[in-house]
Order: C-alpha cells, then structure tokens, then sequence
C-alpha cells in the first residue's frame, strides 16, 4: 500500500510546479544503479559510504544501459567507491545524468549508510549546455526494512547551480524495524523531492529531519508522504528551510493513518526561515486520520530573524549578514548535529566529514555571491 501524495498545484501564476511525468522518469532510471544489501543480523560498527558525482566530460557519452564504475554488491563490505553517474534520453528539454539506490536492511540488521550527491556538469562538456539548457538530474532512493531492522540514513546533497533535480524516494518499514533519515539539502539549483514512506509492519518506527537551504532565485518541492498501516507505529518528520535571496520552497506534507493502524503517534513539523524580504515558502502539513485511537499532530512556521536576534548579535561585533548567518545556522543546527553522529566516534572519516558539512552549510548561506 502507498501513501497518496498531497496535492501539488502551481500556486501565485505557476510557482512552485515542477511538471514532471514521474512514472516516465522511473522508466529511465538504471536498475538499480547500487544496491545495498545488509543481511540478517549485520552489526557491524562501520559506516557504508556512497558518493554519486555529477562527471563532466567523456563519462556523458555513455548509454542508459551502461555501468556505473565503482559499483558493488553490498554484503558485509563497510565502503563504497564513487559512482559517476552515465548519460540518460534527454527528456524535458535537459541534459539528463540518472542515479539510483536500493538499501535492504535485514532481518534484525543494523545499519549506517551516508550519501553524498556532489558536482555539476562542466561549462561547455554537455552539448547544448551552452545555449542554456541546464543538467537534468534523475534520481530515485528505495529504502526496505525487514522485521527488527536498522538503519541510521544520512543524505547530503550540494549539486551546482546548473542542475535541476527530480528525485523519487520510497521506504517501507516493516514489523519493529526504526529508521532515522538525516537529510541536508543545499543544491544551487531548482528541484522537485517525492517522498513516501510506509510504516506497514507492527510497531514500526520513523525518525526523518531534514535541513534545505537556498539563495539565488532557486525553487524547490518537496512532497513528503507517511502512511501509517499498522498499529502502535510512530512517525516523526521534520523539515526546516534557510531561504535568502528570492528563492522558493514549497512544503506539501500528508500523515495518513489507516483504520488498521491503532495506536498511532505520528508528528508532522515545517519551520522555514526567511533572511529576504523576496524570499518565500509555502507549508501545507495535512493529516489523514481513519482511525480514533491515534495520537497524531502538525505544525508550521514561517518567518524572518528576530530584530532582538539581530540587534543582539550585531551589539556583539558582528555585521548585519554574519548576525543573519549565525541564527540560520542555529535553525539548522538540530539537524546539522544529527547528520555529524553518522560515524562511530573518533573515526577520521567522521571528522572530515563534519568538516566537510560545517563548510557547506557556512557556503550555502552565505548565499549567492
């Protein structure tokens, strides 16, 4: 069973629609690009990596029915190398680059995944690039959980301003089985997200927070389905923005809970932070409820910086853009310190990955030069 998505309309002349026939994108993806597969009772104490880099040049002429390098199955192998991503049928008037990943966790499996989606194309490496057609960027995450599974999924993303993303997710959760999906989103350019996650196993557990961040005139989407399909399961999701410039999100959230889900506790949070007055966000949280015995809440909020946030920052030295910087940072934090948990303590990866996601962050909203 699958979650409806909500609603998905332009709204103020066309804002915030991305007319993308997703069912045709699916079709063009590789299948599967990588497959992760953890079997029953993996506890190792080890983080799989898996970088997917947008690789400008000769790496663009191949089919959609090439393979990526770097690409393996997944038993108890803790890395992963980079996957270059292969050239796709043009579609949507775009350069198209396609990536796709299906995690299996086993039965009482626990695990740790990391991705990282980086690069852009190379001024002039992609024909027709240089009449202003951008990157088309298709992807799709397939996430199942078997009864008593784990995985701790962190996603981070910083694709260049000449790409323009469309990327389907789907997770299942089955019985006891605990997801906590840390995603940070600082893409330059446009994109549409489509999530939709099912917690069809008894007892199942969801944790999602996500940190987005935008300047420019970027738009995004993001559409995030929870459908809750069996009893005493719990949802947790949460989505704060950063926004500056004249950028543009939109946030189309449903929680769903079907009669055979009693005992559901499900929370559905967006907070959206304004740093211009031309920035703007659109939340639209819903609840779906087909059920008495439930325990299920919303919310939502938009605003700017504080004046008494600002003036105190600014009395401490710091100029008008370090103060706005310093309070987006801390409305990302939560997330941000979530994400620096993905590796085991003390590991050097895991310091130069929190290197690594201190810098972008302090990039992406810094904004646009």
């Amino acid at each position: 069973m699958e979650a409806s998505p909500p609603a998905s309309e332009g709204a103020g002349g066309g804002d915030f629609k991305f007319d993308a026939p997703y069912e045709a994108i699916r079709a063009l993806l590789p299948s599967p690009r990588a497959l992760l597969r953890f079997p029953a009772g993996y506890a190792e104490n080890a983080t799989s990596e898996l970088t997917v880099a947008l690789a400008p040049g000769d790496d663009l002429a191949a089919g959609p029915d090439s393979e990526a390098a770097g690409v393996s199955l997944l038993g108890s192998v803790p890395l992963l190398g980079a996957v270059p991503l292969q050239g796709a049928v043009p579609l949507l008037g775009a350069v198209p680059f396609a990536a796709s990943l299906v995690i299996v966790v086993g039965e009482n499996a626990k695990a740790r995944v990391v991705v990282r989606y980086s690069g852009a194309p190379a001024p002039g490496a992609v024909a027709g690039q240089a009449s202003g057609r951008a990157g088309l960027f298709l992807g799709s995450v397939e996430i199942r959980l078997e009864r008593g599974a784990s995985l701790e999924f962190v996603s981070v993303s910083c694709l260049g301003p000449t790409v323009r993303r469309l990327e389907s997710r789907k997770v299942q959760l089955g019985e006891n089985a605990k997801l906590r999906w840390t995603e940070v989103v600082f893409d330059e350019g446009s994109g549409r997200h489509e999530t939709s996650i099912v917690l069809d196993g008894r007892g199942a557990e969801l944790d999602y927070a996500g940190a987005w961040a935008a300047s420019g005139t970027t738009e995004r989407e993001h559409i995030l389905s929870v459908l809750h399909s069996a009893e005493k399961t719990r949802s947790r999701s949460v989505l704060k923005a950063v926004l500056s410039d004249e950028a543009r999100i939109a946030f189309r959230g449903l929680v769903e809970v079907t009669r055979s889900a009693p005992g559901t506790d499900a929370y559905l949070q967006n907070r959206n932070l304004l740093l211009d007055d031309g920035a703007r966000a659109e939340s639209l949280p819903q609840l779906k409820i087909d059920q008495d015995d439930v325990a299920c809440s919303h919310g939502s909020a938009t605003g700017g910086p504080r004046e008494d946030e600002l003036f105190y920052l600014m009395s401490r030295g710091l100029d008008a853009a370090s103060a706005s910087e310093t309070i987006a940072l801390g409305h990302l934090g939560s997330v941000l310190d979530r994400a620096r948990t993905a590796y085991p303590d003390s590991c050097a990866a895991g310091q130069d990955f929190a290197k690594e996601l201190e810098t972008m962050a302090a990039t992406a909203l810094a904004g646009a030069p």
